[in-house]
């Protein structure tokens, strides 16, 4: 009798630790499958408070700042301000740099007119030209062999233009490319007069940067 107590007692001893071992194992298989959640990292954004035509003067009613998921520096929605949107953004959607005109821009483009000119080797600066750009446009017009100048009237200058859009020619469709620009409403009838039948070339400010001079050690 004793042997049998212990036989069945091993027994169950045994179906115990088979139990324990095969759920063990069937966890072990679940966490396999189950595939691990990763944690997804919002960043911090400046968003539309309300939509935002284009060409809306942005004020900090406008704009509100999303905060994201990370501990980072929240964005500032002042540097926004005082300047124009060039495309427009529903509620909600996230306001870029890229999409404003710089503040330089803003006193021009409160009272400007739109005009198109072709893009071309004078005018698109060898794709260096980018939409927010503040330049300089001449128009040269050929008289003979008299050679123009400013004086003689051959060559006008406008100041503050704006760049808003940058077409690219179309080679399937043989479109040429288009620069539209903004310039001041009191340069209309000259610009307007200027642009035809003469040779027009866009300039801007090159930015350098040079590299920081650190003093010598002694």
């Amino acid at each position: 009798m004793t042997f049998i107590k212990i036989g069945i007692t091993l027994s169950i001893i045994f179906l115990i630790a088979a139990g324990v071992m095969v759920r063990q194992l069937v966890n072990a298989e679940e966490q396999k499958s189950t595939p691990v959640k990763q944690l997804e990292v919002r960043r911090s954004k400046i968003v539309a408070k309300r939509d935002l035509p284009a060409f809306t003067l942005l004020t900090d009613k406008d704009l509100e700042v999303r905060q994201g998921s990370s501990d980072a520096d929240l964005p500032d929605a002042g540097k926004f301000t005082n300047r124009y949107l060039f495309a427009g953004v529903k509620q909600g959607g996230e306001v870029k740099d890229d999409n404003l005109a710089p503040r330089a821009a803003t006193d021009v483009l409160d009272d400007a007119t739109a005009f198109s000119i072709p893009a071309s080797s004078t005018t698109a600066l060898g794709g260096q030209l980018r939409v927010g750009d503040v330049v300089q446009l001449f128009a040269v017009h050929a008289n003979g062999n008299t050679v123009p100048t400013k004086e003689n009237g051959a060559i006008q200058k406008f100041d503050e233009v704006v760049v808003l859009n940058i077409v690219p020619a179309n080679k399937d469709t043989n479109a040429p490319g288009t620069i539209t620009l903004a310039v001041p409403t009191a340069q209309h009838d000259s610009f307007a007069a200027a642009a035809g039948g003469t040779q027009l070339f866009v300039t801007k400010r090159i930015e350098v940067h040079r590299p920081i001079e650190r003093p010598s050690a002694p």
